[in-house]
């Protein structure tokens, strides 16, 4: 078994690929959580970020000791060989991935980088096989339940909540800004607990290159720490972008729509995360605010909200042949 060392330069930037992959889902998943908090003017970004920042820590943390079935997902999503190449197929995947979400944040378009992780490692797995038999199906059925389970549970708990806390017009003035803070740390917190365990999972690989297709693997909690600090400092410095294109272009949030869509899709990922479904923070959040919105009756923009689907579906296939042709322009003898 051949563990990380700081004398191989290759595995120090295949651990750097890594950490900048977390750090790019800061700037493109991450901002979901606090979208309706910045959006409704509740609270301005900077403070919006810390508190994403530190909740996307604890949740990290905290999840290590209840599952790690997420960070076993991505683990052995599929086969890199168990060869030579793999810290080289990692470091291809990650580029990827880092090109493909770092475009679409461009265009204010939040992705699905953890998915997009699991896709390029599929990619690389399919340049080394020059086949699909090293890839995991098992492993994709449950992501791809997740993600469809995910969107249709943050949608239909957003509308059935909204329209309930509509009704309790005596309740929420007084309460609602205190609430929707405490539900967008809620949904920082479970985005840590998600996507802090796929970031993980690839730095295992990096940990223990030469037994990365082992049955089970233990996360320490300083890696998931770590996972979720920099996955907080990309949050602060550039998720401007994704919360002005979800939270103010694609639909028209109010108080309460913003408050629902927030606890629809933390418990949308609290279920899922307990299942050990892996799901994209980003899938459930836009579909929450989408849930909340129509049942506020308020504005949809139907052409973001198709962009944003056009996004979701292309993140599959083109990190999947990103990830094939860098390997193949960089590893083909």
């Amino acid at each position: 078994m051949a563990l990380f060392s700081f004398s191989n330069p290759q595995s120090i930037l295949a651990a750097v690929f890594v950490l900048s992959g977390a750090f790019v889902n800061g700037w493109t998943d991450a901002p979901v959580a606090i979208t309706a908090l910045v959006a409704t003017k509740t609270m301005p970004i900077k403070k919006a970020a810390l508190l994403a920042g530190v909740f996307n820590m604890l949740g990290a943390i905290a999840f290590i000791f209840i599952n790690q079935n997420v960070a076993l997902t991505v683990f052995n999503i599929a086969n890199l060989g168990g060869s030579s190449l793999l810290l080289s197929l990692l470091i291809s995947s990650l580029a990827a991935v880092n090109i493909w979400s770092v475009a679409a944040w461009f265009f204010g378009l939040p992705t699905s980088e953890s998915h997009g992780v699991l896709a390029a490692l599929s990619g690389a797995s399919f340049f080394l096989f020059k086949n699909f038999s090293g890839i995991n199906f098992y492993g994709w059925l449950n992501v791809l339940a997740g993600m469809l389970i995910s969107i249709a549970i943050g949608f239909l708990l957003s509308f059935l909540f909204t329209k309930i806390f509509l009704k309790t017009k005596n309740f929420l003035p007084k309460n609602i800004k205190r609430l929707k803070i405490v539900s967008s740390a809620f949904l920082a917190f479970m985005h840590g607990a998600q996507d802090s365990q796929k970031f993980a999972g690839l730095f295992m690989l990096v940990l223990f290159s030469n037994k990365y297709s082992a049955n089970s693997i233990t996360v320490p909690v300083w890696c998931a720490g770590l996972i979720g600090f920099i996955i907080s400092i990309g949050t602060a410095i550039a998720g401007t972008r994704i919360i002005n294109k979800t939270g103010t272009k694609m639909v028209e949030l109010s108080d309460v729509s913003g408050l629902c869509s927030n606890l629809a899709s933390a418990f949308a990922m609290f279920f899922s995360s307990l299942l050990g479904l892996s799901v994209s923070t980003t899938h459930c959040s836009s579909a929450s605010l989408i849930g909340a919105t129509v049942s506020a009756k308020k504005r949809v923009s139907i052409k973001d909200t198709l962009q944003l689907v056009f996004a979701w579906a292309l993140t599959f296939p083109a990190c999947f042949f990103i990830s094939y042709l860098i390997c193949a322009i960089t590893l083909s003898t």
